[in-house]
Order: C-alpha cells, then structure tokens, then sequence
C-alpha cells in the first residue's frame, strides 16, 4: 500500500470562518464533477522548510517540483505569506507551480487572513476554476478535493495572507501535457532603412489606425515623431527645459524607437541622468538599461539565437510614484535590437510591453498598438508566443 501524508491537527483548526458551495464537511470543499479515482498516491508538502523570497523572482524554486512565488516573503514559522496588491501592482500576489505536476486532485491548505484566499485550478495555466476561501483571524485547514488538473494556484489579491503549509496530493509523475493557447496576431514590417545618418528635425510617420482585409489593408491615420540628437539638446536648451522633447506613454516611445532605433531624449542610462535635470523636469525623466542575458524572461523570448544577444528595458511610469532611481514600478518597453526568429522577422527590432515586472508581454504591432500578452517569466497568460502574420508597408 502506498503511504499517503496526512495531517495531525486540532478539531477547532478544522472549523469554518464561513461556508462554500461544493459540499462541504469538517473543512473539506469537494469540487469533483466525476468519479476520478486516482491510481497512484504522490504527496508534496510545503512549509517553513521551504524558503521563499521576497519581492519579483527570477525562478526562485523551493523544491524539486518548482513551486514559484510571486511578491512572497516568509517569516518566522509560516511558510509563506502572500502581499496585498498596491497601486503599482498588476498581478495578485501568488504561489503556484510549474508544469512538474500531472492529475492533481487534493489540495490541502493551513492558512489566516484578514480578507480571503483565492485557489485556482485547471488543466492548463488559465485556472479556469477559482474558489474563494474566506476570512479567518486563527489559522485553519481546509482540504479542496478537485477533478484531475495540472496546475493550482493561490493568490492574494486585496490582502495579506499567511499560509502555514500547503500538501499537495497527485496520481502522476510523468509531466502533464500543457495546451499550448497561442493567439493571432499582426505586424507591420516598417520601410525605413536609414539609421546611421539621421537629421535633426527629420520626421518619419508610424501608422496609427489600419483597416485589415484578408490580406490586404489600408492605413487610415498616421502620426508623425520628430528626431533630436543629444547634441541638439545640449546646443538648443543649454539654458532652458526641454520638456516639450519629453515621450513618456509607452505606445509613444516604442513608436519612436522602432522608426529611428533610438530612445526619446528623455530617456537615459543610469549615469548619463545625473545631469539630466538641467533640461527635464525628474517626473519626466525615465531608466535605460541594456542587458545580454540568456535566462529569465529571455528564455520565453524567440530572439534570434545566432546573433550578439541584446536587449534594452525602457522604464515607464504606471503611477506618479514613478522614480527613476528609485521607485521604478513594473512597466517596460524591452527592445529585442537584432530582432525574433520565425517568418516574418528578420533583423529589424521588436519592441515588447510588460506592466507587471514580466510576468507578461504584449508584442508591439508597429502601428500604434499591442498584440495579445503572452507567457513571459511567470507563465501567466497562459498563452504562447506564436508567429504573428507580418504586412508589409
């Protein structure tokens, strides 16, 4: 017979703060819509022996089955406790695991919060099922028996929640075969070619709305972008501010970038900002940082494997809170320089948006708007990036 973890606790630790709909007894919330009787007994349990760090994590897992933790922190004997959502936060705070899990369908819970728990479930990372487990001062334990799924969830949208230990029961090792979700898309492949010897005061148009027909399209409206070297900032507002020069809305500076490959004036590497008050007003002024990394987010990237990997990320402000050097917030606009691999791409530069610190990215259409998110760092979406249909101006 196959040994089962089970739990010791206290009757009162069994007692409900309120009641859920599913049939409910001694703390048991029982989902299952089918006979499912699994085959295999397979018991992961996390507690404080699991170590979980705090703020946006690069793959911090705590066990062989990569468990990730997304603005966590643990303290004293809890496992681990999920953050309230602030005003810069898109995502809820969350544990969750990766694709490590396969038939899980018993999810047992000790936990207190001042507001609720959110579990979520389902076979691939949309969790199509969320169940809501209400408040409670003291910590309780409450087992979600469920169908068959591959992928849980726990998050903490409006409120602190601290969980003492979570197990984990599933019939299957073998790794669970996700739906890739993939979704359609566009871009237009822009027909500038000069870069190196740009005029100040040239402007180029990027198309701003596009009417799509089958395979053909018409660009309705246009918006023009004027380029300014650095040098004509230094010689043109040596003694005044320059603010008007100022791109600050995301759809603006990836537009600006892909029709000049340059960054807005205001824009500027850690140091080269030092100085940057003589001609911009702080709120104004926004973070450059250039990166060749392979791992993180970058693996969730089709960039183009055999060229000189780089990447810039272009800081921009979800709220007035925003500092360049200080509180930067969770927006960027990441510049693949050399390009993505697939049909379509070539060695032009594909500007992604994230706004949640990249969980997420939007791929940026080179007319004015944003393709579907897509998975990134923390799998979020659910969605796959796919080869998007390219026109040609």
């Amino acid at each position: 017979m196959k040994k089962r973890l089970f739990l010791s606790l206290p009757l009162a630790a069994l007692m409900l703060a309120g009641c859920n709909s599913g049939g409910e007894k001694s703390g048991v919330i029982d989902k299952r819509t089918d006979n499912f009787n699994a085959s295999n007994n397979y018991s992961l349990k996390l507690d404080s022996s699991v170590k979980t760090r705090g703020g946006y994590t690069e793959g911090n897992f705590g066990n062989a089955n990569h468990m990730e933790y997304y603005r966590t922190y643990s303290k004293g004997d809890n496992y681990t406790t999920l953050l309230k959502k602030n005003d810069i936060d898109i995502n809820d705070s969350a544990v969750y695991n990766k694709a490590d899990f396969s038939e899980i369908y018993s999810v047992k819970v000790t936990y207190a919060t001042d507001s609720k728990l959110k579990f979520s479930y389902g076979n691939d990372k949309t969790y199509s099922n969320t169940i809501e487990l209400l408040n409670t001062k003291d910590f309780i334990t409450k087992e979600i028996k469920i169908n068959k799924s591959n992928y849980i969830k726990f998050s903490a949208p409006d409120s602190n929640v601290i969980i003492k230990e979570i197990v984990i029961t599933y019939n299957s090792k073998a790794s669970p075969k996700e739906e890739k979700l993939t979704y359609d898309g566009y871009r237009l492949k822009l027909n500038y070619t000069e870069f190196d010897n740009l005029v100040d005061g040239e402007t180029r148009e990027i198309p701003t709305k596009v009417n799509f027909n089958g395979s053909n399209y018409t660009v309705l409206e246009t918006k023009k972008f004027t380029y300014y070297s650095r040098e004509y900032l230094i010689n043109h507002y040596a003694n005044s501010m320059a603010d008007e020069l100022a791109i600050t809305d995301p759809l603006e500076v990836a537009s600006y970038y892909m029709l000049f490959h340059d960054f807005p004036l205001n824009y500027g590497y850690q140091f080269d900002l030092i100085d940057m008050d003589l001609y911009f007003k702080e709120k104004n002024l926004r973070r450059v940082q250039k990166f060749s990394r392979t791992d993180g987010y970058a693996k969730a990237i089709p960039y183009k494997k055999n060229q000189d990997l780089t990447y810039l990320e272009l800081d921009f402000a979800e709220s007035d809170s925003y500092s360049y050097n200080a509180q930067r917030g969770t927006g960027r606009i990441v510049v693949w320089e050399n390009g993505f691999d697939g049909s379509g791409y070539d060695n032009e530069p594909v500007c992604l948006y994230t706004d949640d610190h990249y969980a997420s990215f939007a791929e940026f259409t080179n007319c004015y708007s944003w393709n579907t998110s897509f998975d990134a760092e923390m799998n979020y979406t659910g969605y796959k990036h796919s080869v998007v249909k390219t026109y040609t101006l």
